[in-house]
This record gives C-alpha cells, structure tokens and sequence, in this order.
C-alpha cells in the first residue's frame, strides 16, 4: 500500500516559491517527494486555482499515478476508447466526459471531475507515445510555412537552372493541401504565394497560423506582444484574418502543415523528378496536377478524400473572397526617361511614350508585370523580365517617334562620330546596332562605348576596340573599358642588346 505524504502542503510551500529542502524538512517529508510534486506540476503547467478544490485522491492520482491504490469508488475510464473516439469528427473530450459522466449515473456510480478526466487522458497518451488528438473545427484555421526540400526549373532567357522554394498551406480540417513554387522566399513571394492560396481555397478562414519567418513576423518575444510583419499584418486585415504565429520551435503547433511538408517531398517533388520545366509558371502547372491527383486520393484510415470532406464538411464554413484581391506590388518613384525612350528598371529596359522623354515617371510592380506613371497617370504596362537577365529590352512600336525629332542623335550622325575614331571602333558600333531588333533600343550602349574618347582620347578608343574585338563577339562599354585598364597595366619593355639602339641614344650621339 503507498504510503501518503502531506500532499495539499507540499503544494502549498511550492506555490510560496518555498525551496525543496525548506519543505522536506519543515514537513518532514521525503526531498524526492517535493522534488517529483514539483517536477510534475511544471511539466502539466498546473496552476495554484488548477489545484485548489481538489481531494487528496485526486491529488495521489495526478502526482502518484503509479504507486497510489484507488480506495474511492470513481469509475475508472476506459482511455483507450477516448483515444479511439477523438479520432472522429466532431468528437471532443468534453463530448467524452458527459457520456462518461451519464454512463456513472446509469449504473450509481461515482465519475471523476473534468480536470481529472482531462489530466488522466495526458498521462495516458504520454505513456503510451501518443500525441494528444487537437480537435479541429472547420474552417477556422490555415497552417502556412515554407518547405525545405526545393524544386527547380531551367530559365529560358538565361539557359541557368533555378531554385525553386516551395510554399506549402493545410487546412487541418480537411487536410486539403496547396502548394506554390517561387523563386524566392522575400516579402512579396510570402505575400503572393497568401493571396494565391486563399483563391485555391475559393474561402477565408477564421485564422491563419504561421512560422516565425521575418516575412510573416518581425519580433515574437517570449513575454509581450508579438510584432507582426507591416504587410503581413494589412493583407490579414484586408482579409479580416486573424494571423497568429507560432511560438518559437514548437512545431506541433501547426502540425498538420509541418506533416505537409513530408508528403509535399513524396507526392509532389518526388513524383515530379523526371519531368523538365522551362518556367515558373510551367512549373507550377506541374506542381497544380500533381497536388489535385493527391488532393483527390482516398484516405487510408478515413472515408472519402481531402477534396470530398472539403467540398462537404469544410468549404460551407468558409467565409466568401472580396471581389477584389489584396494586391501584392512594390513602387518605385523617379524614374528619368532615356532619350531613346525607354526606362531602365532592375537592370532591364522597357519602352514608353517617346513625349516623355527627359521626365520622371513612377513604376508599380507586381509578381508578372510592371505599370508606368507620370503624374498618377497610367502610361503603359510590359511583362517582367526575370530578375536573371540583365539588360534586355521590352519596346511597343507606338512609343517610338519614327521622325526621329526628339532624339539628339540620329543612327547616320553616331555612324559619322564612330568612323571620325577608327575602323575597329566603327565596328563594334555596327555589331552593337546589329544587336536588337530595334536600332533605338541600342543608342544608349553605342553612346556609352563613344563617350570613351572623351575620358580617354580617341586613338585609346580605337585600340582597346581592336583588342576587344579579338575577344568579343559584341563588345559592350564593360569589356572595351576592361582592354583600356589591361593595356595601362602591361609592364614596360626594358631595352635589350637587340633594341637598345631603337630606344637609347649612343655615345657617338653626343660626339
């Protein structure tokens, strides 16, 4: 028979921060005994009112399940029918106690409280390595986190294999799964890869539970408000979405997208392996098919299928989309008009109305285009370029003046200034023309190239052009100036007996 210890007051001292041996010996009790009381109610959390109320039955039950000798008449609970039940739709602990509870007066039985019946249940699937079934309820919540495992697709503009990062959303509900590739894991690519998921889902929920990444959270503090990211933030509200993160490295508290992740790399990355992709987009059309043949596939220890008890049991407690998205975009202000009409924007060229020349404009930028203003006014929009290539050029033929009157510059006068410098250097200027499809677009790389001379001097020009046509195909201003540098970092030659009179003047000079 377990021998009792003075159990309320062990508790009590412990709640007063009492140290371990103040209360062995103020209560002449055993030191491991406090130790284990102590242990035990940090381990369950269990606050002074969890405590307060309690028999001393029920105290022995939750500190010394194993060695305590029930000598009450409670009803002993059958846990592993709890576990087995939680298991199914809608079905709660509470749910379990009452029916627990009506069984006991059925037969004028005495039932344990709530706490206990919980608190039991803890020990149960603790001691058994099972993890605590969470009742989700549908449409409440989005579990949102990035993958670890990467894709990858071949750029065409470029010819260079990229990374892809994968975006990876649950509903634990359903367990209906999205995925996204993108090519990074920045702000806008978070923010994009949100709205898009919630248009696959065709609803809002209550609540979106993310990662601690910076593009969800910028500070998560262990006491104190969390800070959320400023975007982040405007998108949940747009939505009337509660974000809520995680807390630091506690994983199973967004479980069902974490076990996502693990299917994500089987169902999809690995199904996909052998197959190419030449775009971002081509790619996610894979990544879409492969997602819905798992979406759509049977349970193995549940009837239907994701897509089954989403569309019937989930879909219905989904809050409607605004007609308008939340649109993800980036501004960038002052932009100078080039006189061959165009606008350099990340490293790349895209064309507008060739009156605006010499004025600044502002561009908007989402994930696929890019719009120009001047004075809040929409003067055009062009398709991206990836940000892999640099220096390429987008040019509506409308926004060119074929007068050329607004150009400084004609195409016959550049030829003119080139050949006044040298024949090598009149060929790189017509291999630069050569270059686009539109002459205009290649005026700021040809000026570029002349303006050399004046830096330097013409006969430099030609003779790094010379040089650079050895080397290059097309010789641009970097590698011209490249052969400049070259040439004013050869050593000297020092005279040689075979030289020496082409450079130095002899004795008889002087004669």
């Amino acid at each position: 028979m377990f021998k009792k210890t003075k159990i309320k007051q062990i508790i009590s001292l412990i709640h007063l921060n009492s140290s371990n041996s103040f209360i062995a010996n103020a209560l002449d009790v055993s030191r491991n005994s406090v130790i284990k009381i102590r242990s035990k109610i940090d381990e369950l959390n269990l606050s002074k009112e969890d405590l307060e109320g309690k028999e001393d039955d029920e105290l022995y039950e939750i500190f010394f399940p194993t060695k305590f000798k029930r000598k009450s008449s409670l009803t002993p609970v059958d846990y592993n029918y709890v576990h087995d039940e939680l298991k199914k739709v809608g079905v709660t602990l509470k749910l379990l106690w009452e029916e627990y509870v009506d069984d006991c007066k059925k037969e004028g039985t005495k039932a344990c409280s709530y706490p206990t019946f919980v608190i039991n249940y803890e020990h149960y699937t603790s001691n058994k390595k099972y993890t605590s079934h969470i009742d989700h309820r549908p449409g409440e919540d989005i579990e949102v986190d990035w993958s670890g495992p990467t894709m990858h697709f071949i750029d065409v503009d470029s010819g260079s294999k990229v990374t892809a990062y994968l975006f990876v959303a649950t509903l634990p509900y359903s367990q209906k799964i999205f995925v996204e590739a993108t090519t990074s894991m920045d702000q806008d690519a978070w923010m994009n890869c949100n709205v898009d998921m919630l248009n696959y889902f065709e609803g809002l929920p209550l609540r979106i539970i993310c990662d601690n990444c910076k593009t969800a959270v910028i500070s998560h503090p262990r006491r104190g408000e969390i800070e959320l990211n400023e975007e982040y933030l405007a998108f949940g509200e747009y939505y009337g979405i509660m974000i809520k993160a995680a807390n630091v490295r506690k994983p199973k508290e967004k479980p069902s997208v974490e076990g996502s992740v693990g299917k994500v790399a089987t169902k999809i990355i690995a199904k996909l392996r052998n197959e190419s992709f030449y775009s971002l987009d081509g790619l996610n059309k894979g990544i879409l098919k492969a997602l819905d043949d798992f979406n759509n596939a049977p349970f193995q220890k549940r009837d239907g299928s994701r897509n089954t008890v989403f569309e019937i049991e989930e879909k219905p407690y989904l809050r409607k989309l605004p007609l308008i998205p939340f649109e993800v975009s980036s501004w960038t202000y002052g932009i100078k008009v080039m006189f061959n009409t165009h606008i350099c924007y990340k490293g790349n060229f895209y064309s507008v109305p060739f009156n605006y020349i010499n004025k600044l404009v502002d561009v908007k930028a989402n994930k696929t285009d890019m719009f120009v203003y001047f004075n809040k006014q929409l003067l055009t929009q062009h398709k991206l370029f990836s940000n892999l290539v640099k220096n390429k050029y987008r040019t509506k033929d409308e926004h060119l003046d074929k007068k050329k009157e607004f150009n400084p510059y004609t195409y016959e006068s550049v030829i003119e200034d080139a050949k006044s410098i040298g024949l090598s250097t009149l060929e790189v200027v017509n291999r630069l023309f050569s270059e686009p499809k539109v002459k205009e677009q290649a005026f700021n790389a040809v000026l570029t190239v002349l303006s050399i001379s004046k830096a330097y001097s013409k006969e430099i020009l030609e003779d790094a052009c010379k040089r650079a046509l050895d080397t290059y195909s097309i010789p641009h201003y970097k590698q011209i100036l490249e052969m400049i540098k070259m040439k004013n970092n050869e050593p000297k030659q020092k005279p040689t007996k075979d030289n020496e009179s082409l450079n130095v003047r002899g004795s008889d000079y002087y004669k």
